[in-house]
């Protein structure tokens, strides 16, 4: 499994780098990111990626493999968080090894991992996840705020302050058929539900904050009516990754049948060509 875990919005155009020796996974991932509005080059060698660094015109995103037929990979996403330390660094790479892993981080420093056999589409949610950590730094660092840490975030999921409110829906004649499940929070520093999104959004912690909301509506639908459904909103970047999806939502397997999950527009947008195989797994556990 990738170390990739799903967790941001649609950014905005950002220029991407993709350093791969493979010239089939270059065309791949630059389609993808081309289909996401990015604008790609492309390199089949460290030698070719330095000559593409240009000072005056920087790269928002380099997605660069630690196998180079010239070099090391890890060594060229080192030499960007020196020079260039607000370029998103992606790491392609088989990191399974715990030493792989430790020397990756302490000389690359990557804002997310892949691996080759990834498929595109989480290679592609990586680079937005990525870039989306990029931007939310600078903007904090802009506004003279840090935000709120991963720690607290982890915190407020796994404490009583972080609810899920019913709100009731009804059909024509006045009578409630279902809820909607809202996300709610007594926090000080996550008032509001947008935040809360914000945060799980740019710390990369979409997974966990899904976990937490079925963890609470497990415990609603256990005492309400067995007739009343539950309706729930999945982030688009929550269909990256079908296994761990049905992981997230474990939860829920006893009541799958009374729980209705939500999807955007956005999610139709990115996963048009394979939204029918994404849902497929949580369909079998009989969510609707």
């Amino acid at each position: 499994m990738s170390v990739f875990v799903p967790c941001n919005r649609e950014g905005s155009v950002a220029r991407v780098l993709v350093v791969d020796a493979d010239s089939e996974d270059r065309r791949q991932l630059a389609y993808g990111l081309e289909a996401d509005g990015h604008l790609v080059r492309l390199a089949s060698s460290l030698e070719v990626a330095r000559d593409l660094l240009e000072p005056l015109f920087p790269f928002d995103a380099v997605v660069a493999n630690e196998r180079q037929a010239d070099g090391d990979g890890v060594l060229l996403l080192g030499d960007l968080r020196t020079r260039v330390p607000h370029c998103a660094r992606i790491l392609m790479g088989d990191q399974r090894l715990l030493s792989a892993m430790v020397r990756a981080v302490n000389m690359a420093g990557p804002h997310q991992v892949i691996r080759p056999d990834d498929p595109i589409e989480v290679k592609c949610a990586a680079v937005d996840c990525a870039l989306l950590g990029v931007r939310s730094t600078l903007d904090a660092a802009r506004t003279g705020s840090s935000g709120v840490g991963r720690e607290h975030l982890h915190r407020m999921l796994e404490s009583t302050v972080f609810q899920l409110a019913m709100q009731p829906i009804v059909s024509a004649d006045g009578s409630p058929f279902g809820y909607e499940g809202l996300i709610r929070t007594t926090d000080q520093e996550l008032s509001t539900p947008a935040l809360v999104l914000e945060m799980a959004e740019r710390h990369a912690m979409l997974d966990h904050l899904l976990y937490a909301v079925a963890c609470r509506a497990r415990d609603r639908l256990g005492v309400l009516s067995p007739q009343r459904k539950l309706f729930l909103n999945l982030h688009p970047l929550d269909l990256a990754d079908p296994e761990e999806l049905v992981r997230l939502l474990e939860p829920l397997r006893p009541h799958a049948g009374r729980v209705a999950l939500e999807i955007t527009g956005r999610a139709h947008t990115r996963w048009s060509d394979s939204l029918r195989a994404r849902l497929a797994p949580i369909r079998e556990m009989g969510f609707t």
